[in-house]
């Protein structure tokens, strides 16, 4: 829950702006955290003219793409120095006392990071973004449209922990995007509930 505790349009209707091209609300609503964050990086990263990443695992261990994300939230706090470092733990450490400088909370060791876990890394990337996402503010327009898509949020929301919470649940073969069509017939929620009981 904390990983999204930020990532809706109701708290952050910036994140409009990591909808694609010819992309609907809906579309980004029904987005994984991980697709959610990937999209986060790769907007900063496309500002800072950096190659995007496709995961947030391995594409990430190095710190480099991390450096770049910061650096454009806050150059002053955040600066690009011992993003050449050549030892790894040594780069990851500067990375993360970066994003420390950001307000960002103690949350792991730099050898943590450059092991690329998926889960780790979600961890820190949500603390990242709930703590200073640096998606520039919408104009009176953008707010205004995203306005409109208010009576969805909180069902989005509630969606979203319950799906997170599913996922949580590690059930073979069972990852859903979309909680509402993956329990239409049923054979999700009993597995969840074989899951719960066991």
């Amino acid at each position: 829950m904390y990983v999204s505790s930020h990532m809706n349009l109701k708290d952050t209707p910036e994140m409009l702006r990591l909808c694609e091209e010819n992309e609907e609300l809906r579309d980004l609503q029904k987005l994984s955290t991980d697709a959610i964050l990937i999209r986060w990086v790769n907007y900063h990263l496309g500002k800072a003219g950096q190659k995007k990443i496709t995961n947030v695992g391995k594409d990430l261990s190095d710190s480099v793409a991390m450096f770049h994300v910061l650096n454009r939230i806050n150059p002053e706090k955040c600066t690009l120095d011992g993003i050449d470092d050549p030892e790894l733990e040594s780069r990851s450490g500067k990375m993360i006392a970066n994003a420390m400088n950001l307000g960002v909370p103690d949350l792991m060791a730099p050898s943590y990071f450059t092991q690329g876990n998926v889960k780790i890394n979600t961890l820190f990337l949500s603390a990242v973004f709930n703590t200073n996402h640096g998606i520039e503010s919408l104009t009176k327009e953008e707010y205004e449209a995203a306005a409109l898509i208010d009576d969805d949020i909180e069902g989005t929301k509630e969606e979203r922990v319950f799906r997170f919470w599913i996922n949580s649940l590690n059930i073979e073969g069972v990852y859903i995007d979309d909680l509402f069509s993956a329990f239409k017939d049923g054979i999700l929620l009993n597995k969840v509930i074989h899951k719960i009981n066991d």
